[in-house]
């Protein structure tokens, strides 16, 4: 549907809803489910015309429909660059086009490549740069069945690419970007710095950053295939898990102070601040944000003395972060994350009523066996569509892989606190080194053990959104109660085994 045909359908739906509060009470009384139907409607059209708003290729000043391969285009770097193999890359925002002796405002982002050489590694965030080449399409690889990274590039609204060499670009004096950017980009930098200066083991140091900052460029890559096949890939990536103990942290540090009276409101302001600077710090994906979004809830139900609802607080998340950029529902963090999240609220709970043990570690170690288990139910079909495979040893590896991540989160946060003094540094780089190379192992025995995965797992889409909503309806009965939601989970769960039957027959 056009835009203005979902406008036209939107303002409908909404005069009709509207219409129902014009009536009497009897007609209140009647209609409840025609009212529900209709907000929810409204809701759904909402979301369509926002999606559809938000694309470049619906816009008149998109790059792709004016664009002649003489004209002179003005692009300015939305990050850093980074090295890549053979190139230095990084993302650009088009601003104008020069054509017919004057300038035009263009809209599109684009994937540039510089020739490695002294000029383009100094180019930063906001740097503008001047070319005349033409722009080439972003293209699906051949492989079928393999990752498209057309579309997933699309889904970020960058359809071109080019490679400039030497001559191919000139650097301008004027600069742009957002001034807050600029100084979470500086900061950064800095920290890295840091981290660079005493980790000099290059798989560690990949680790420490993607674990710290979420900088994930110089991450091995066998190191984080060993990561996904033993099913701790969530270390790696910033979410939940670390920013609960940013959280921890900064309770802990401001229980230190006393903030008598309304003074309390001060200590929260400051957590909240903590929280939201390391959560764009780390680069404001939509697991860590959602995070942030839902300690942010607790916190002010907390000050306002009122009962938070984690199943509310990711609703409220979901539509804030979706009504921001609405992509990201395609966003592969985005799924795993919010999936954990509903996983482990409903399923944590049941699961951890089953065992009750006197000792405190044994009841601590259940009490992760739990979560660890809860948080597997809902990302189950996410994990073997995306990779292709299930960790047999998960429960086993996470339950030390966890802690011990925790340990060196904190353990890198106190190393760049006391950087700057000096004192005491070498101790701490040199613990951090023996936890970095004890997970490190440890991740790669767990990974060389027999049966430690079961591949290779080929999921269609329509599997995975069968097995998806089949264990939605579960998680339904379980919450709700219903023997409804029970047999339409069984349902679809029988037709996903008919698929997987016939998929197995129709390979040769």
């Amino acid at each position: 549907m056009t835009f203005l045909q979902l406008s036209l359908v939107l303002a409908c739906t909404s005069i009709l809803w509207t219409g129902f509060y014009l009536k009497n009470s009897s007609w209140h009384f009647f209609h409840p489910l025609a009212r529900g139907m209709l907000l929810h409607l409204a809701v759904v059209f909402s979301g369509a015309l926002l999606l559809q708003s938000y694309k470049y290729k619906n816009q008149p000043e998109w790059i792709g429909h004016n664009h002649s391969s003489s004209s002179l285009l003005l692009a300015e770097l939305e990050e850093p660059v980074t090295p890549k193999v053979n190139s230095i890359g990084g993302k650009a925002l088009l601003i104008a086009s020069f054509s017919k002796g004057r300038w035009h405002s263009v809209k599109g982002k684009i994937l540039v490549y510089f020739k490695p050489d002294s000029i383009a590694s100094k180019l930063s965030y906001g740097s503008r740069i001047v070319f005349a080449k033409p722009l080439q399409s972003i293209r699906s690889g051949s492989n079928p069945g393999s990752f498209d990274y057309a579309i997933y590039a699309g889904r970020q609204q960058r359809f071109h690419q080019i490679y400039l060499g030497a001559g191919d670009y000139q650097t301008i004096h004027q600069t742009g970007g957002v001034w807050l950017n600029k100084n979470l980009y500086f900061f950064r930098g800095l920290l890295l710095s840091i981290l660079r200066k005493h980790i000099k083991n290059k798989e560690e140091l990949g680790l420490t950053e993607a674990l710290v900052l979420g900088v994930k460029d110089d991450l091995d890559k066998e190191l984080a295939l060993s990561y996904a096949a033993t099913g701790t890939v969530h270390i790696i990536a910033i979410s939940g898990l670390h920013l609960g103990i940013i959280y921890w942290l900064l309770n802990f540090l401001m229980g230190r102070l006393r903030f008598p009276g309304k003074l309390k409101l001060v200590k929260s302001s400051l957590i909240l601040a903590g929280l939201w600077g390391f959560a764009l710090l780390a680069g404001g994906g939509p697991s860590v944000l959602r995070s942030a979004i839902m300690f942010s809830l607790a916190l002010l139900a907390n000050n306002l003395f009122r009962h938070s609802s984690i199943i509310n607080s990711l609703c409220v998340a979901a539509f804030l972060l979706l009504l921001y950029n609405p992509y990201w529902l395609w966003d592969t963090g985005f799924q795993l994350s919010f999936a954990a999240v509903l996983s482990i609220a409903v399923y944590q709970p049941r699961l951890n009523e089953l065992f009750s043990f006197r000792n405190i570690l044994l009841d601590n170690v259940w009490s992760a066996t739990a979560v660890t288990l809860s948080a597997q139910v809902l990302t189950l079909p996410f994990c073997l569509y995306y990779f292709h495979q299930f960790p047999m040893y998960f429960l086993f590896t996470n339950l030390l892989a966890v802690p011990l991540s925790s340990l060196i989160l904190l353990t890198a946060l106190l190393l760049l606190a006391m950087a700057p003094f000096g004192s005491l540094v070498g101790l701490v780089a040199l613990v951090l080194h023996w936890m970095l190379s004890l997970l490190n192992g440890f991740i790669r025995f767990m990974e060389v053990l027999p049966y430690s995965s079961w591949k290779p797992l080929q999921l269609s889409l329509l599997q995975c959104l069968l097995l998806a909503i089949a264990l939605i309806l579960f998680t339904c009965f379980l919450a709700i109660g219903k023997r409804f939601y029970l047999f339409c989970g069984f349902s679809l769960v029988l037709v996903f085994f008919v698929l997987r039957i016939f998929s197995f027959w129709r390979i040769p």
